[in-house]
C-alpha cells in the first residue's frame, strides 16, 4: 500500500514539474530531459535490463535437488488383518536426485546470459540516442511551425489593414472596386494559410507530446529556444579549398 502511494506521489510530482516547465515555454534541454524520464519506449527498454540481470542470476544458480516419493503397491489382505491402512504392507520408494552438470555447462550458460545483459544495455543506449534525435527533430518542427504561424498571422493582419485602407480609397473615388476585391481575396487566402499553419502547429505539438508521454498537454507545448546562430565562415579557407578544387579539375598538359 505504501509503495502504491509512493508511485502516485511520484507521478503527481512529475506532472506538476512538467506543468511548471510548460508555463513559460519549453527549451530543447528540458524537452530531452522530460523525454528521458517519461518516454514509454525507453521505460520498456529499461525493464529489459532488469530482466536480463535476473536471467544472469538464474543461469548462474546450480540445479536444485529433487525429492521424489512413490508408492508401488499396498497389500490390503496382508498379515495384519483388518487393521488400519497405515498398518498394511506398503511398498514406498523415497529418492533424492541431484543433477551434476559437466563440461562447464553452467559457466557457459551464465556467460551467455551476461552477453544478453550487455546487449540489453546497448539496446537501451541506442534507444536513448534515437530518442534524443527524435525529440530534437520534433522540437525543430515545432519551432518552425510557430514561426510560420506568426509570420502568416502578421501577413493576414497587414492585409486586413490594407483592405480597410483600400475601401476608404474606393469610397473617396481613388481606386476601382475590382482593386478592393483583389485585396479581399488576398486576405481570404492569407486566412486560409493561417488555418493551415495552425493545424500544422497542432500536429507538431502532438508529435512532441507523444515523445514526452504527455498528450494531454500537447496544446501547451511552445518552443522557447532561439534558433542557433550560424557558424562563422572562414573565407580564407573557403578560397583555398575552391582554388584547390579548380586546380584538380584542370587537365594536365
Amino acid at each position: 500500500m505504501r509503495f502504491r502511494w509512493f508511485l502516485l506521489v511520484s507521478q503527481l510530482s512529475v506532472s506538476a514539474a512538467l506543468a511548471s516547465d510548460l508555463s513559460g515555454g519549453l527549451t530543447l534541454q528540458q524537452a530531452v530531459s522530460i523525454a528521458l524520464q517519461r518516454n514509454r519506449d525507453l521505460q520498456f527498454a529499461t525493464t529489459t535490463i532488469a530482466q536480463a540481470r535476473a536471467g544472469v542470476l538464474i543461469a548462474d544458480a546450480a540445479p536444485n535437488p529433487t525429492l521424489a516419493i512413490s508408492t508401488g503397491s499396498i497389500n490390503l489382505s496382508g498379515t495384519n488383518g483388518s487393521s488400519s491402512l497405515w498398518r498394511k504392507e506398503i511398498d514406498t520408494i523415497v529418492s533424492i536426485n541431484q543433477l551434476i552438470e559437466r563440461g562447464d555447462k553452467r559457466a557457459l550458460r551464465t556467460e551467455r546470459a551476461r552477453q544478453g545483459s550487455n546487449a540489453a544495455k546497448q539496446d537501451v543506449r541506442e534507444v536513448r540516442r534515437q530518442l534524443r534525435a527524435l525529440v530534437a527533430q520534433a522540437y525543430a518542427e515545432l519551432h518552425a511551425a510557430q514561426d510560420r504561424l506568426s509570420t502568416l498571422q502578421e501577413s493576414a493582419r497587414l492585409l486586413d489593414a490594407a483592405l480597410v485602407a483600400v475601401q476608404l480609397r474606393r469610397d473617396a473615388g481613388d481606386v476601382a472596386g475590382v482593386d478592393v476585391e483583389r485585396v479581399r481575396v488576398d486576405g481570404l487566402r492569407a486566412q486560409n494559410d493561417v488555418t493551415a499553419a495552425q493545424a500544422e502547429l497542432r500536429r507538431a505539438q502532438q508529435q512532441l507530446a507523444f515523445l514526452l508521454a504527455d498528450p494531454d498537454r500537447a496544446s501547451a507545448l511552445l518552443a522557447a529556444d532561439d534558433w542557433p546562430a550560424p557558424a562563422p565562415i572562414d573565407r580564407k579557407s573557403t578560397r583555398l579549398n575552391s582554388s584547390h578544387v579548380s586546380e584538380s579539375r584542370m587537365p594536365s598538359s
